[in-house]
């Protein structure tokens, strides 16, 4: 009697009507209890196959996940930060060695994709660490720059790369900007590159830039002392033009760095990251106001429920709405800690620094990096 009671059960949750399983998946934001959903039965299986695409193509920020690239035993590292879960997985070696060293190093991560940059004439490969997808771009140099340590070279150079859509979805239809320094000049280089390309297109920018990111169908660069510019990206040269013209300096007693970030609300945020004589850590606001005639960067005290995901080459926003485990509130932020990886959360109504959790534990043996070994945050992807 009881099997007979528990099968009529199961066959009743099976055979919900669809529109009330659409309903369902809707509300099921998260990748992990989108994948949960579609190992209930057979039929919520399918229902969630039919609705991929579309899910995929939804609005909705997945919550960013802390990526170690790889370690000197070839192993990489995924660490969810609110559930404080580690997992270790393979990552390959894109490019070629240069005199022992890995002359590619993975440098920025966009749409839950992976850039690598490297090789004499700086070479970007695009990798999906999830699907295992690559997509191997033109070198962006014509002459090469040749290095003894190649590995040291890459990582002071290169600084963000923004694409403008996921090229999963839009294999013949994204664009990528990445934003580099060169040996041989003082400012930030600035190319282009669209699906099909055989070469990328230089941009001349003449000043030091912080980050790119592309935002509502155009690329937006900011500088060292928050000038925001747009790139042209379809005029021929392409060009750049002021958005905001920023007077605004930094006292000569902190170390700064800007970020640009889309809220969850689509607001244009800039995020100065300072650090003072003594080391202490500040971070402040502002939020784009005005058209392109007159827009104006106005600070701000709260970013409401939302939560910041920034490092050096990478920024990313989501709604705590969405994931409760999450600060609202808050920046999430990669610091070091005796060389080691360490994130760190910055409450933005009082100030305070917290440290989430510092990557070194011995019992977590995935997460045990050599020194200076770099982490970044990336989007998990289904496709």
């Amino acid at each position: 009697m009881a099997e007979a009671i528990s099968s009529t059960f199961d066959s009743g949750w099976a055979w919900l009507p669809s529109h009330v399983l659409d309903l369902i998946l809707d509300k099921l934001i998260p990748i992990s209890d989108y994948i949960r959903f579609g190992v209930v039965c057979k039929r919520w299986r399918s229902v969630a196959l039919y609705q991929k695409q579309q899910r995929l193509q939804s609005c909705h920020k997945q919550l960013p996940m802390l990526i170690i690239p790889r370690n000197r035993g070839g192993r990489g590292s995924l660490y969810g930060v609110t559930q404080g879960k580690a997992y270790s997985f393979e990552l390959p070696q894109h490019g070629p060695k240069y005199n022992n060293h890995s002359s590619y190093g993975c440098c920025s991560s966009c749409h839950g994709w992976l850039a690598y940059m490297g090789g004499e004439f700086l070479v970007l490969t695009l990798f999906n660490p999830f699907t295992g997808g690559t997509i191997l771009l033109p070198p962006v140099k014509e002459v090469p720059d040749i290095h003894e340590d190649m590995d040291f070279f890459l990582g002071s150079i290169f600084y963000k790369v923004a694409l403008s859509a996921d090229p999963s979805l839009f294999p013949n239809g994204f664009e990528a900007l990445i934003v580099y320094h060169t040996s041989d000049s003082p400012v930030s280089q600035v190319a282009h590159y669209k699906a099909g390309d055989v070469t990328w297109t230089r941009i001349d920018a003449r000043m030091i830039l912080s980050d790119a990111i592309y935002y509502k169908g155009q690329f937006l660069a900011v500088t060292s002392s928050g000038g925001l510019l747009s790139v042209n990206v379809n005029s021929d040269p392409a060009t750049t033009t002021w958005c905001i013209r920023s007077t605004r300096g930094s006292p000569s007693h902190t170390i700064t760095h800007n970020f640009l970030v889309e809220s969850s609300r689509e607001d244009l945020l800039l995020v100065e990251k300072s650090y003072s004589r003594s080391w202490d850590l500040a971070y402040k606001v502002w939020s784009a106001y005005g058209d392109d005639g007159g827009a104006q960067w106005v600070e701000i005290e709260s970013i409401g429920t939302d939560a910041l995901f920034l490092d050096w080459n990478v920024s990313m926003s989501v709604s705590a709405l969405d994931f409760p485990e999450c600060r609202p509130n808050s920046i999430y932020f990669i610091d070091y800690v005796d060389e080691f990886p360490q994130v760190g959360v910055f409450n933005l109504e009082n100030g305070n620094v917290e440290k989430d959790c510092v990557l070194q534990d011995p019992s977590e043996k995935c997460l045990l990096l050599e020194p200076k070994r770099t982490g970044l945050w990336i989007l998990p992807t289904i496709v």
